[in-house]
């Protein structure tokens, strides 16, 4: 949707390589917010139950996140921008990995 106040951008990812010695336990996105110019987390994604589905979701399916304009209020001039920075993050109680960073056009959607 292109509606200001409703624009969304969904988010994909692949899940990393499976180590038994560091499984991932949760998936962390943030985006750069030009207002304060870092990245700011957004979502904590862990496995949980799925009420539309109506059933738990485990981590292995757990690659994909929507941005939406309406969830993000505190955030507007990212919606304002061209180009904008989304991050997304493996973790588990040993750490995070590094940053998978993306830069995505949001074309239209930014003006």
């Amino acid at each position: 949707c292109e509606a200001v106040g409703r624009r969304r951008l969904k988010l994909r990812w692949e899940a990393p390589f499976e180590r038994s010695d560091a499984k991932v336990a949760r998936y962390t996105v943030a985006i750069v917010d030009p207002a304060y110019g870092r990245p700011l987390t957004v979502a904590q994604l862990e496995p949980d139950y799925n009420q539309e589905l109506g059933r738990f979701l485990p981590i292995e399916e757990l690659t994909s996140f929507v941005l939406a304009e309406e969830e993000l209020k505190k955030m507007p001039r990212f919606w304002q921008q061209q180009r904008a920075t989304v991050q997304v993050a493996a973790g588990n109680d040993a750490g995070q990995s590094s940053w998978a960073v993306l830069e995505v056009s949001l074309g239209r959607l930014g003006r």
